[in-house]
């Protein structure tokens, strides 16, 4: 069972990860933030996140728009 300390430390480090991605140019997609969130707040596991994002990847739903 977490803490509410170890709660804290994991919203603090989703939160460092989000803002070193923003910090490299890179804007994270809300869903996987509110996954990682829900992970730190113990509702889903870290390899919950990580099935649920490589499935995301395997049916297309990052791949951008061709350049016109």
């Amino acid at each position: 069972m977490l803490t509410s300390n170890d709660v804290i430390e994991r919203r603090r480090a989703v939160a460092n990860a989000v803002a070193n991605q923003r910090l490299e140019g890179l804007e994270p997609d809300s869903r996987t933030v509110a996954d990682l969130e829900r992970a730190a707040a113990g509702e889903l596991s870290v390899s919950d996140v990580l099935r649920t994002l490589h499935a995301r990847i395997a049916a297309g739903e990052f791949r951008s728009s061709p350049a016109r």
